[in-house]
Order: C-alpha cells, then sequence, then structure tokens
C-alpha cells in the first residue's frame, strides 16, 4: 500500500465557465484532462453560477455530489431532479447537463466499459474497506479536519487536503476515518475493469 497526502499546493486549480475546479487525481498521470485519454478523474468544483451547463463527457460516467447545499440537474431537457447535499448522483456524461444552484462538489469521472467506482460522503466517523479491487482510493477534506488511520499510520488532513491510496490489485484494504463535529470526508474509489 503507497498513501501519499496532497496540499492545496500539490493538487491543480483550474477555471470552467461556472467556477472552479481541484483536480486532485487522473489516471494516469500522464492522462490530460482536455485530451479526455484518461481512465479516470477525481476533481471538486465550485459552481459560482445559480444557472450553468456542465462540460459534455462522451465516453465517460459522471458521479457528483454536494458538499454543502441542495442543487438541481436537468439532463437532455427532463424535468429537473433536485439532489440533497451529500447524494450522490450518477449520469451520462455525453448528456447536455444543465445545473441550477451554487454548490462545491465532489466528482468522479469514469470511462465507460473500462473502469468502476464508487463515492460517498461521511458526516461522522466511519471505517471503509473493500477486498482490493480498487486500484486506487481519495479520502478528501472539503473543510474543516478530516484523520485518516491506515494499519499503523496516522494522517490529519486539513481543509482542501487530500490523501492518495494506492494498492496492490487484491490487496485488502481499510481505513478509519475521525470527523471533526459539523465537517465532512468525501471518499472515492476507482479500479479498471480486467480485459
Amino acid at each position: 500500500m503507497k498513501s501519499v497526502k496532497l496540499t492545496r499546493d500539490d493538487i491543480n486549480v483550474s477555471l470552467w465557465s461556472g467556477g472552479t475546479t481541484s483536480e486532485i487525481l487522473i489516471f494516469p498521470d500522464s492522462a490530460k484532462y482536455s485530451d479526455r485519454n484518461f481512465l479516470f478523474r477525481i476533481s471538486s468544483a465550485t459552481v459560482d453560477e445559480e444557472v450553468s451547463a456542465f462540460t459534455r463527457l462522451d465516453g465517460y460516467s459522471r458521479l457528483i455530489v454536494s458538499l454543502d447545499h441542495s442543487f438541481s440537474l436537468s439532463h437532455d431537457g427532463a424535468a429537473e431532479i433536485l439532489i440533497p447535499p451529500y447524494t450522490v448522483h450518477e449520469f451520462d456524461g455525453a448528456s447536455e447537463t444543465v445545473s441550477r444552484g451554487r454548490i462545491t462538489d465532489f466528482n468522479l469521472m469514469l470511462r465507460k466499459e473500462r473502469t468502476f467506482g464508487q463515492m460517498n460522503v461521511f458526516t461522522s466517523d466511519a471505517s471503509v474497506s473493500d477486498d482490493g479491487a480498487y486500484l486506487v482510493r481519495i479520502v478528501y477534506a472539503p473543510r474543516g479536519k478530516v484523520g485518516v488511520k491506515l494499519c499503523d499510520a496516522r494522517y490529519a488532513l486539513g481543509a482542501g487536503e487530500a490523501l492518495v491510496i494506492k494498492t496492490d490489485c487484491g490487496e485488502p484494504f481499510s481505513a478509519e476515518l475521525t470527523i471533526d463535529g459539523g465537517f465532512v470526508a468525501s471518499y472515492a474509489a476507482a479500479g479498471i475493469k480486467a480485459e
């Protein structure tokens, strides 16, 4: 198991049409979001406009969760779906998606048919574990403080910091998360499907 703590300075921040995006991880490392040659990407973004159009991502599935307020999404002109905070919503990246509401979100983008993943938000202390199917896991502290215990190692994450955890295929994984009252921890895991 290999773990790397990322501070705010380690996380690339860029602009998108509706706000800013903090790219926590892109895989493989050599991939570029703009080239659409990544297998998966984990990020957190601000949606600063009341109404904004999401970038289309043909060939990708997207998971999104708000870390603060409720918001609405409409896909391909359909009725708006109200999404409460901390509720994960999955949709097709190829959809014409319009967002309504100002939020800070957490995102997992997955190349269809080649990858798989999951996302959660925890509002109190929690345990996370899996059988080793995932290649990488991220614990992200959008604000406040989050503690992570991995085996005998302990990490303290401040606002805007993340812990990237990589394991070999089949290596079981478990971690304990400690969350200061009133704050949240975002968690995402992604893997590559066997061919």
